[in-house]
């Protein structure tokens, strides 16, 4: 079929189902156009469906709950129009079709989530109705306007205003042991609330205290209340291991070990209970200066994971030179291991380059009980991840843990 005038909208104008999703389509292939919008009505769903860029911006808002864009178009090609949708401060989930392969579209639907936007899925062409329309089911739920991500920009002395005012809070997300589902430790996160009670993500206010000198406050902070609470649930019966995040510049700071050890000692705690996460990620600027720092902490009895491993600078370098244990593969990888293939070669060689290092290896980003079967099959040494458990203050933990038992109990 011949595409009509590339202005031709099909706009869908039957009574829209109370559970349905309200659909922006753009497409340059008038036959696709039609497709979708028939599809649509039948699922009770309401769809507009576009073939131009001018008629796409014309018709965009933000009461959308699904983008569905080509990636191929005439005037303006599929990159551009997620970098238009990404540019707006409030955003539908996105999904994208095409026609041109596998490849693209996973780099695509990487670009999708490095802008921060809400991935609801991929269309390789030819699709199926069924695809489809499983697609307009998962974004049914609907559009909440208040959610804004557009994020309030905070400067360096409210940061610092923030810790001393004690803004500032620790969330835990439990780690557990694959082979026998056994609640081993916490990570901890902090997280900010703003006066006006909003919360702050972490990649919002870290950068900053990274820029500044208030990464080592921030870690202290962080340190400290982990030391409080580890005694808490100590003295209820759960011997838990901590995890505290320690960034690349912490460890420019040659006093950090004696500082660790003495903040670990006055909480009359143990230092080999508390495992320092060290982010992959951060470029190191000083490498004597961290292996320095890395070395006297492990001689002192601390244990240091690598975190993200496989998203940041020189990983083979570090893990050849620096004093890691264990070994974290990042969610990134993680969360797509069953769906696409390169990612699920990336686990399963990171699984085997812990193991012949002997480290612990541990996978974050577990979303569904196919991934904890697969992982605990390759020989997985621990798991996190928001099926697992999201992170919680300290005062949720135990009920979570007993709920964690009664579920574990129920694996095959």
């Amino acid at each position: 079929m011949q595409p009509h005038s590339l202005d031709e909208v099909i706009d869908l104008t039957r009574p829209r189902a109370s559970s349905g999703a309200r659909v922006l389509v753009i497409d340059d292939d008038r036959s696709i156009r039609e497709l979708v919008a028939e599809l649509a009505a039948d699922a009770g769903h309401e769809a507009v469906c576009v073939g131009t860029f001018d008629e796409f911006q014309r018709r965009y808002s933000s009461d959308f709950d699904l983008v569905l864009l080509d990636l191929h178009m005439p005037d303006v090609d599929g990159v551009e129009l997620l970098r238009f949708v990404a540019s707006s401060p409030e955003v539908p989930r996105v999904a994208v079709m095409s026609g041109l392969g596998y490849r693209i579209m996973r780099t695509v639907e990487e670009l999708v989530h490095l802008q921060g936007l809400q991935v609801a899925g991929t269309l390789a062409k030819p699709f199926s109705a069924k695809q489809l329309i499983d697609l307009f089911a998962a974004s049914a739920t609907p559009h909440v306007p208040s959610q804004v991500r557009v994020r309030p920009q905070v400067s360096e002395k409210e940061l610092e205003r923030a810790i001393d005012g004690k803004q500032l809070t620790v969330y835990y997300q439990p780690k557990v042991r694959l082979r026998d589902r056994v609640w081993v430790g916490v990570e901890a996160l902090v997280r900010w609330q703003l006066p006006n009670g909003q919360w702050l993500p972490p990649d919002a206010f870290i950068p900053i205290a990274e820029q500044s000198a208030l990464i080592g406050r921030l870690t202290e902070f962080v340190l400290e209340t982990s030391l409080r609470d580890a005694a808490k649930l100590r003295a209820d019966g759960y011997p838990l291991e901590f995890a505290v995040n320690v960034s690349m510049h912490d460890l420019e700071d040659l006093s950090l070990p004696a500082r660790i050890e003495a903040m670990v000692r006055g909480a009359s705690q143990n230092l080999a209970e508390f495992q320092l996460e060290i982010t992959e990620s951060g470029l190191m600027r000083d490498q004597v200066g961290a292996l320095d720092v890395l070395s006297r902490l492990c001689l002192k009895g601390a244990r240091v994971s690598i975190d993200d491993f496989g998203t940041g600078y020189a990983s083979l370098h570090r893990l050849c030179h620096m004093p890691f244990d264990e070994m974290k593969i990042d969610v990134s990888f993680v969360r797509r291991a069953l769906q696409d293939e390169k990612s699920r070669v990336i686990v399963e060689n990171s699984l085997e380059l812990a193991k012949r290092l002997k480290m612990r290896a541990v996978a974050e980003g577990i979303e569904n009980y196919e991934l904890w079967q697969w992982l605990a099959g390759l020989g997985c040494d621990y798991a996190q991840g928001y099926w697992i458990g999201r992170p919680m203050p300290v005062a949720e933990l135990i009920p979570w843990s007993k709920d964690w038992a009664e579920r574990a109990a129920k694996f095959v």
